[in-house]
């Protein structure tokens, strides 16, 4: 059941905040649905690397923020880019953020307490 889901742009905005007052920067790369977008969250680990967080729905009708990739969330920029071209190309209507984070600081699960 989503119906007790969040709008995606309060969601967005909800981690632009948390950005700011950790400090980190923050960019919206693509701008998509305000209502019902799906989000993608690239953290940039190092010049190299990077992690990519996804939202997912769980078996109890909420959402839950999931690494993309298989044994290590952490992946190479360009593999993270990539995969989000895709994601675009399927679903325009698709957000993506990026925050840097070298400290690997920032945690999604703190937007849930």
């Amino acid at each position: 059941m989503r119906s007790h889901r969040l709008k995606t742009k309060l969601v967005v905005n909800a981690i632009q905040r948390t950005c700011g007052r950790m400090n980190l920067p923050f960019y919206v790369l693509n701008k998509g649905e305000e209502n019902a977008g799906n989000i993608f969250i690239k953290i940039l680990i190092t010049e190299t690397t990077s992690k990519v967080l996804s939202q997912v729905n769980d078996f109890n009708g909420g959402t839950r923020w999931e690494p993309i990739g298989l044994e290590n969330s952490t992946i190479s920029n360009s593999e993270a880019d990539k995969y989000i071209e895709k994601q675009i190309h399927v679903d325009p209507d698709t957000w993506v953020l990026e925050i840097e984070d070298k400290n690997e600081q920032f945690n999604i699960t703190d937007l849930n307490n």
